[in-house]
């Protein structure tokens, strides 16, 4: 096992609120760009709407989209970039969490998004490092931890003495993203009776769970995830916020899949360059992504930001099907997550 694919099958994970809600009733309405444009006066910082993580010089920073102006939040110290560190936003947009080395210690910390009132969570326990991937209001942050019982686990973190396993199987669970109804949605190699239609001993399967863990049923299923893709760029869903869309990295270019129907579309279809780290605008009208220069060469993506790395961000509307790039220039750009609206 490459040490990027042990860090990715560590980290991913972050809580959520056990729920059992009818979706059609209680999702909250489309954002709209009225709604994100009244709500830019209540954020510290203002016009700088998306985290991302720079590979190069290994920082978490802070990008207005319409300028391409960066801010820093805060320099990690490891040594290999890995495509595991994010800026994980808190829901009310108020507060990120990543996961790296501060000051030589290993760990997940919180931070405000000026680089203030840094905060250690958690440090890991055993040689792979944990890895934050979401935050809900009431649950905190959700990891995917491997070190306490060999398997990649989905743990819920509310601090060093509180973590609580939401998965417990012996086949590894990771890669959750946290829905707008509450729930959890991961994949898994699991094969326990709660089969897709199309059941594969890969990780094409996807599951979807209460905050707590319980309920566990299928979600969607992806065909062609396999151990390959995921090892090259991850996976790192993002389920759109109306709850019809989830947008994955496959094959080194990025997908949407309606939930409902299982239709499967390539959005960038792109043999010569590498896409990845995909999620939706906060109005679910586009996808933004990273993306290489062409045959650029991402090894096992633990040193992304050494050579010639070359990644700027793009956006596919996903209506007309255009595209538009974001930022310019010799940037080594991954992870672009749209900050939530206060």
């Amino acid at each position: 096992m490459s040490a990027f694919r042990s860090i990715l099958l560590t980290a991913c994970l972050f809580t959520i609120t056990a729920c059992s809600v009818d979706t059609e009733n209680e999702l909250p309405n489309p954002v709209t760009e009225l709604d994100i444009k009244n709500a830019v006066h209540k954020t510290n910082l203002p016009g700088f709407n998306l985290g991302v993580f720079d590979e190069r010089n290994m920082e978490l920073l802070l990008l207005n989209d319409k300028t391409g102006e960066t801010k820093k939040v805060i320099h990690i110290e490891d040594q290999q970039s890995g495509l595991v560190r994010r800026t994980v936003w808190r829901p009310d947009g108020q507060r990120i969490a990543f996961t790296g080395t501060v000051n030589g210690k290993a760990g997940t910390y919180k931070i405000n998004p000026d680089g203030s009132d840094l905060e250690l969570i958690i440090e890991p326990a055993g040689d792979t490092p944990e890895g934050v991937l979401d935050w809900h209001p009431e649950q905190g942050l959700i990891f995917v931890l491997k070190n306490i019982d060999k398997n990649a686990e989905i743990y819920g973190v509310k601090s060093v003495d509180d973590l609580t396993n939401l998965t417990s199987n012996k086949a590894w669970d990771f890669f959750p993203d946290v829905l707008t109804d509450g729930r959890i949605m991961f994949f898994s190699k699991r094969n326990n009776g709660l089969n897709h239609k199309n059941s594969s001993p890969t990780f094409e399967n996807t599951y979807v769970m209460n905050a707590d863990g319980s309920n566990v049923q299928p979600f969607v299923f992806v065909k062609g995830m396999s151990t390959e893709s995921l090892s090259a760029t991850g996976i790192f869903p993002d389920v759109s916020k109306d709850m019809k869309t989830l947008t994955v990295t496959l094959n080194k270019d990025i997908y949407v899949i309606d939930i409902k129907s299982g239709k499967m579309i390539n959005l960038t279809n792109t043999p010569k360059i590498t896409e990845m780290t995909s999620s939706f605008s906060l109005d679910n009208q586009f996808v933004i992504y990273s993306a290489t220069t062409p045959d650029m060469d991402i090894g096992d993506g633990n040193n992304l930001g050494k050579g010639e790395c070359i990644i700027n961000l793009y956006k596919i509307n996903l209506k007309t099907k255009e595209k538009s790039q974001v930022t310019h220039g010799n940037n080594c750009f991954s992870h672009p997550l749209y900050r939530p609206l206060p």
